[in-house]
């Protein structure tokens, strides 16, 4: 429930930005259309150090669990953006959905970034427990792509 525990979902999640995708069938492919723009958004967000717009693609209980307040949400995740500074542009190599819950395996061994649905919209997970359990369980996280030090030149 602390700022803190969020921290580095959102760290994560810094790093992970910019689509390309493609789909099977038309529910899925509506998923993966939809998730495609989400990723295509955090890109924006993270080039335009929009904390403000980080906090909106956050999956909503999970901002109210661990943040409680939007304002909280935005003051937390402007440091976190001030402190992650220029991110590498990654793309989506493959998108695997299951009801609710999203993964998004990102290309050059990156990581996995893990979505949720909520209302009808998905958003970035969540993966601790605190945000109402519609987070991924027995998966590494929300938003934990490998922290190694490879960064491609993005743009």
């Amino acid at each position: 429930m602390r700022p803190t525990a969020a921290l580095p979902i959102l760290a994560a999640v810094v790093v992970a930005i910019t689509a390309c995708g493609g789909g099977d069938n038309s529910d899925s492919a509506a998923d993966e259309q939809e998730i495609t723009a989400l990723v295509g958004e955090l890109n924006r967000i993270t080039a335009d150090r929009d904390a403000a717009g980080f906090c909106d693609v956050m999956q909503p209980s999970g901002v109210k669990a661990n943040f409680n307040t939007r304002r909280r949400c935005v003051r937390e995740t402007t440091q976190i953006l001030d402190q992650a500074g220029k991110q590498p542009t990654l793309n989506i190599d493959e998108i695997s959905v299951d009801g609710d819950l999203a993964t998004v395996s990102l290309e050059g061994g990156v990581g996995e970034l893990s979505l949720a649905r909520e209302n009808g919209r998905w958003f970035v997970a969540f993966s601790d427990a605190s945000s109402g359990g519609s987070g991924p369980s027995g998966q590494n996280g929300a938003a934990e792509p490998a922290q190694s030090g490879e960064s491609g030149s993005g743009g």
